[in-house]
């Protein structure tokens, strides 16, 4: 009989919906990388909860990030679809021509990675334009007031 009832309890705490969490409809942002490339090479910026890390082919500079400078880069992303970035299309092609770098963005969630097309630094995608320049403001602290990496 108590083995009934576990299984009768266990059934119906498994078909309930888990409340624990407020389904926001938004998967939870772990990481976020911008790459900017060109003729000199490759610049990956990786941004996550506790650092932004600057690595080039001649150095590598973090800073710290924290909770209100990650919350705020979270906020640039309230209005974008994650699983439309990729379709974007960037409103010009200088990179094409050599007159400006190839940048794309790739947002990371748990269980997803989403990847935007390239676009020419300073012009991304009208929907990317928060999001690009709050990058682009961390991108410049950290050239700026960035500590270099050592390693250990």
């Amino acid at each position: 009989m108590i083995k009934f009832a576990a299984i009768n309890l266990l059934w119906l705490f498994s078909t309930l919906p888990c409340n624990a969490q407020k389904n926001t409809g938004k998967e939870s942002v772990v990481n976020i990388v911008f790459e900017l490339s060109g003729r000199r090479g490759l610049t990956q910026l990786s941004i996550t909860p506790a650092l932004a890390i600057s690595t080039s082919k001649t150095e590598k500079k973090y800073i710290a990030m924290g909770p209100e400078k990650w919350n705020e880069l979270l906020g640039t992303l309230k209005e974008l679809d994650l699983s439309s970035v990729g379709r974007l299309k960037a409103p010009t092609q200088k990179r094409l021509v050599d007159a400006a770098f190839h940048c794309r963005i790739f947002i990371s969630t748990k269980n997803k990675k989403y990847q935007t097309a390239y676009f020419d630094s300073g012009i991304p995608m009208i929907e990317l334009k928060s999001l690009y320049d709050k990058i682009e403001s961390i991108r410049n602290a950290i050239n700026y007031d960035g500590e270099f990496w050592k390693a250990e």
